[in-house]
C-alpha cells in the first residue's frame, strides 16, 4: 500500500514527505551556534580590576545585541551569535572605549580602560 500526503495542492509520497520534513527541520531547527565573550576591565594604569563598568555588545549597524554590567572584580560575560561587533565599555571616571571584534569561538578579553585626568593635570 502506498500513502501519499496532500499538502496544500502539493501530492507527496512517504518518502518524498521524510526527505521533505528533514530538510525543513535542517533549515530551522539549527540555530545560529552562540559564542561566549568573558572579560575583565582593568585601570591602564594601575591594572587593578575596574568594578561595575556598562559593557555593550554592538552590531554592525551599531544595534544594541546585549549588556552586561561587571561586578566588583571587573569581570563580565555576553553571549552572542557568531558575527563581527563592536564592544563598548563606560565606566565613571574613565574614558569609554570600544573595540572591534570577531567572534567566532568563545573569547576571552581583557580592556584596559584610562583614567580620567582632571583638568590642569596630566
Amino acid at each position: 500500500m502506498r500513502a501519499v500526503i496532500l499538502l496544500r495542492g502539493l501530492q507527496m509520497s512517504s518518502w518524498q514527505c521524510v526527505v521533505a520534513i528533514a530538510a525543513l527541520l535542517a533549515a530551522f531547527a539549527s540555530p545560529l551556534h552562540s559564542q561566549t565573550i568573558r572579560g575583565q576591565v582593568v585601570d591602564s594604569t594601575t591594572s587593578e580590576p575596574i568594578g561595575g563598568p556598562e559593557v555593550v555588545l554592538l552590531d554592525v549597524q551599531r544595534d544594541t545585541v546585549a549588556v552586561a554590567k561587571s561586578g566588583f572584580e571587573g569581570k563580565f560575560v555576553i553571549t552572542a551569535p557568531a558575527g563581527s561587533y563592536t564592544l563598548r565599555v563606560r565606566c565613571l571616571g574613565h574614558r569609554p572605549k570600544e573595540i572591534s571584534l570577531e567572534l567566532a569561538a568563545d573569547t576571552a578579553v581583557t580592556i584596559r580602560l584610562a583614567p580620567l585626568t582632571a583638568p590642569g593635570r596630566s
